[in-house]
């Protein structure tokens, strides 16, 4: 099986954008409106990733499924954060 290709071009994918958008965050203090679109792809990336590793038992695709599904799961909790900070300071004005 041939998944080491797939899963590097997904992990490197994943960090950089984990990187970028914290530099966003630091930076201007909002979340990048592309991290929910990303955190979807990376979720179901992952899902197949872990899925196949724990099938074939491949622990180089768990850890990448992994790594995956945690960036994944950060993206949707900081932009979670970020819309209820939004709501809650938008319905104080």
């Amino acid at each position: 099986m041939q998944y080491e290709i797939p899963l590097l071009a997904m992990r490197i994918a994943a960090t950089t954008l984990l990187f970028i958008a914290m530099w966003n965050i630091w930076t201007f203090r909002i979340t990048p409106r592309f991290c929910a679109p990303f955190a979807f792809l990376f979720n179901i990336s992952g899902i197949i990733f872990l899925t196949l590793g724990i099938k074939y038992e491949i622990f180089d695709l768990v850890r990448g499924g992994g790594v995956i599904l945690f960036v994944s799961y950060i993206l949707i909790i900081s932009f979670l954060i970020d819309n209820f900070l939004r709501s809650r300071n938008d319905s104080k004005d």
